[in-house]
């Protein structure tokens, strides 16, 4: 019986860290999205040219990805800290 507990436990953090990383990773895919559209817009505008959207695009797509992996390792060591 104190075995099955131990799995369910163990099972149960591990479904309750996948979710905290995956609400994180929507937050930010959500900011993304939203500084993309602004971008969008000052390009509609003619307020920037297409090489700049392009850079600023790019810039962000690099700090997402950046956000992403931060978000991993801090959940990865939170988890290894409470182990």
């Amino acid at each position: 019986m104190a075995l099955v507990c131990l799995v369910y436990y163990y099972a149960n953090r591990e479904e309750r860290a996948q979710k905290k990383v995956a609400t994180l990773i929507q937050k930010h895919e959500e900011h993304f999205n939203a500084e993309i559209q602004k971008l969008e817009a000052l390009r509609q505008e003619k307020t920037i040219d297409q090489i700049t959207y392009q850079r600023m695009k790019h810039i962000l797509d690099t700090n997402i990805e950046k956000k992403r992996e931060e978000t991993r390792e801090k959940l990865t060591s939170q988890e290894k800290t409470e182990n």
